[in-house]
C-alpha cells in the first residue's frame, strides 16, 4: 500500500497525477492516517527535454527558492505555469529527514496511544528517537532519548518530539500533540463484523466489564466480558445499514468511548411474518428490504411456495434448495413499502409450522422466521353445485377445512354424512342428507369446529319438480279438495300441463287419490270419505320427479 521509492515516468503524460490521486484517495478511505505530504518519491525526466509545471497561485514564493524552476510562463485566476529544468536541481543534501507522525487512534484511551512514525531522506536515515516535551535538534535530551523503528506508545497527554538524523548528520524534529488519554475511561470495545444475517454480536472489551449494545432508535442489550475480555450477546437480527453503538463500563463505573458500527449486508434482511390464520389463504408480512422474494416452506407437507415470477429459478439456485420438496408457484404481491402477500391455493391447518425467508436476485438467503398457524373458525363454505333444488335429498358443500358441515332448514339442522378431498380444488366435499324442501324455504349452510361456527351462506334455490301443491279449499260435504300446482318442464322452466306431465295425488286413510289437473294449474280431487280434523298428505309429480310431500288437516 506504500508508494515508497516508486518512480513515475512520462513527463509528457498526465498518468502520474492520476496514479498519485488514486493512491491518496484509496489510502484515505482505508487508513487511520490522513493525507500528509511526503518526499520519498521523485520525478525523473528525459535528458534534453523541457517540462511545464502547473501550481497554485500561492506557490509563487516557494517557486522562487527552487533552482530548477527557470521562469514563469503565465497565470490565470487559479494557477501559475512554470518552465522547469531538472538538470539544474541542487542534489546536495543539506536538510534533515522528512518526518511524518500520526496517532493511530483519536478515540479516548485509558492507557496509551500508539503513534506511527515514518522518516525519509535522500541520503538515508540512521536514527529516529522520541521524547516527551517540546525540544529542538540541539537539545541534550536526545543523548538519552528512546530510539524507535516505526512507532512508539504515549502513556500521557502532551506534546511529543520526534528527532530523525540522516547519514550525513542532518537532523530535523517533528512535534505531535496527544490529548485523548483519560484515566477515567477504559478501552473501547473491539467489535467483530456484524451482518444482517447474524443474531450474535461478539468482540473484546476490558475484562469483566459490562458491555452495552444499543440499537439506534431501539432497545439496549447487555452482557459481561469474560476474564479474557471476550464477549458475546444475542440480539435480534438487524437490517443492513442499521447503526449500533457499543460501549463498556467497569466495576468502578468508568466508561469506555462509544464504538459505532454499521450492520453490513451479506444477503437479504430478515423478513417479518404476520399472524397466519387457518381460515385465510393469505400469508402476509414485510420483506424489510428494497427488493427480495418471500419464500414459504411447510415442513409437514415438504412443500415450498414461491412467487410465480422468478421464484422457482431463484429457489433452485439458493442454499435453501431441497430437491425432494414439492415446489408450488403462487401469486405474490410486494408493495413499495415492502409489504407482501402470498396467496396459497389451500388453507393451512391450525398448529401447522411454517418457515418464511427471502431470496435476493443472487439467490442469497435471509435468516428465517417461523410461526405456527392459529386455529380460527372454519372458512366460509360454498355450494359444490350452483343451487339446491326442491327435488333433491342430498346437498354437496365445499369447504377448505376438515370440519363439520351443517344445513339448517327452518329450525332443524342436518349434519354431513360423508366427506371426500378434492385435490384439484384443494378443498373437502361434504354431503348432507336433507328432506325435499319447497323453494320458498331458506336453506342456510355453515361449518363448525372447536373454535366456533363459520360465516353462514344462503343456498340458491331452483324449482325442478313442483313445489308441494297448495290447497285453496276443502269441502267436507262434497268431500272435495281443490288447489293449485306449478308446471315445470325438463329445462326447469315454467311450462304446460302436457309438456311437464304434472300429476297431483292425495292420500287419506292409506288410500291414494289422483286429482284432476286443469291446464291452468288448478286441481280437484274427490275423497270417498273426509271428515273434519282428518289428516292427509298431498304431493305432485312431473317429468323430473316427485315434489316435497305436504301434510294437511281437513277443516
Amino acid at each position: 500500500n506504500e508508494i515508497n521509492a516508486q518512480k513515475i515516468y512520462g513527463a509528457a503524460s498526465l498518468r502520474w497525477r492520476t496514479v498519485i490521486k488514486d493512491y491518496l484517495e484509496a489510502f484515505s478511505l482505508n487508513s487511520t492516517m490522513g493525507n500528509v505530504a511526503d518526499d520519498n518519491w521523485h520525478v525523473m525526466t528525459a535528458k534534453n527535454s523541457s517540462q511545464v509545471v502547473k501550481s497554485a497561485l500561492t506557490s509563487e514564493k516557494i517557486a522562487q527558492t527552487k533552482e530548477w524552476i527557470t521562469n514563469t510562463i503565465a497565470a490565470d485566476s487559479n494557477f501559475i505555469y512554470y518552465n522547469i529544468d531538472m538538470s539544474k536541481e541542487n542534489t546536495n543534501d543539506t536538510i534533515g529527514p522528512n518526518i511524518i507522525a500520526t496517532a493511530l487512534s483519536d478515540e479516548l484511551s485509558h492507557s496509551s496511544v500508539t503513534v506511527s512514525v515514518q522518516a525519509t531522506d535522500r541520503s538515508g536515515v540512521t536514527s529516529v528517537k522520541y521524547a516527551k516535551g517540546k525540544f529542538t535538534t540541539k537539545s541534550d535530551i536526545w543523548q538519552d532519548a528512546t530510539a524507535i523503528s516505526t512507532s512508539f506508545e504515549c502513556k500521557k497527554n502532551g506534546i511529543y518530539t520526534i528527532l530523525a538524523t540522516d547519514t550525513i548528520g542532518n537532523s530535523s524534529v517533528h512535534y505531535i500533540r496527544i490529548q485523548n488519554i483519560n484515566d477515567n475511561t477504559i478501552s473501547a470495545p473491539i467489535v467483530d463484523t456484524f451482518t444482517n444475517r447474524k443474531s450474535t454480536i461478539t468482540g473484546t472489551a476490558p475484562a469483566k466489564s459490562t458491555v452495552y449494545i444499543k440499537i439506534a432508535g431501539g432497545k439496549t442489550y447487555s452482557t459481561t466480558a469474560s476474564a479474557s475480555g471476550s464477549f458475546s450477546c444475542k440480539i435480534p437480527t438487524q437490517k443492513a445499514n442499521t447503526v449500533i453503538y457499543i460501549y463498556a463500563v467497569d466495576s468502578s463505573g468508568r466508561t469506555s468511548p462509544r464504538v459505532t458500527i454499521t450492520v453490513s449486508r451479506t444477503g437479504p434482511n430478515k423478513p417479518t411474518l404476520r399472524t397466519i390464520n387457518s381460515n385465510s389463504k393469505k400469508i402476509t408480512g414485510n420483506i424489510n428490504d428494497t427488493f427480495a422474494y418471500p419464500i414459504l416452506y411447510i415442513a409437514s407437507k415438504n412443500t415450498v411456495y414461491v412467487p410465480k415470477t422468478d421464484g422457482k429459478m431463484l429457489y433452485k439456485a439458493s442454499s435453501a434448495y431441497d430437491a425432494s420438496a414439492r415446489i408450488v408457484e403462487v401469486q405474490c404481491n410486494v408493495t413499495s413499502s415492502g409489504a407482501f402477500t402470498l396467496l396459497l391455493p389451500c388453507y393451512l391447518s391450525g398448529q401447522t409450522s411454517v418457515e418464511l425467508f427471502t431470496l435476493d436476485n443472487s439467490s442469497r438467503k435471509s435468516n428465517s422466521i417461523s410461526k405456527k398457524v392459529v386455529q380460527r373458525k372454519p372458512p366460509k363454505p360454498s355450494l359444490a353445485t350452483s343451487y339446491v333444488s326442491n327435488g333433491t335429498t342430498k346437498v354437496k358443500i365445499s369447504c377448505g377445512e376438515r370440519c363439520t358441515l351443517h344445513v339448517k332448514i327452518d329450525n332443524k339442522v342436518y349434519t354431513h354424512s360423508s366427506v371426500t378431498y378434492d385435490s384439484s380444488s384443494h378443498s373437502y366435499i361434504y354431503e348432507v342428507k336433507i328432506p325435499k324442501t319447497n323453494t320458498g324455504k331458506k336453506i342456510r349452510i355453515y361449518a363448525s369446529n372447536s373454535i366456533g361456527n363459520s360465516t353462514a351462506i344462503s343456498a340458491a334455490r331452483k324449482e325442478t319438480v313442483p313445489n308441494t301443491p297448495t290447497i285453496s279449499s276443502i269441502n267436507l260435504r262434497n268431500r272435495t279438495i281443490k288447489g293449485n300446482v306449478h308446471f315445470i318442464d325438463s329445462d326447469f322452466k315454467k311450462s304446460t300441463l302436457r309438456k311437464s306431465k304434472t300429476k297431483v295425488y292425495v292420500k287419506v286413510n292409506g288410500k291414494t287419490y289422483k286429482a284432476r289437473v286443469s291446464t291452468k294449474g288448478t286441481f280437484t280431487v274427490t275423497i270417498s270419505r273426509l271428515t273434519s280434523g282428518q289428516s292427509f298428505t298431498i304431493w305432485a309429480t312431473n317429468i323430473n320427479g316427485t315434489s316435497p310431500v305436504g301434510k294437511r288437516i281437513a277443516k
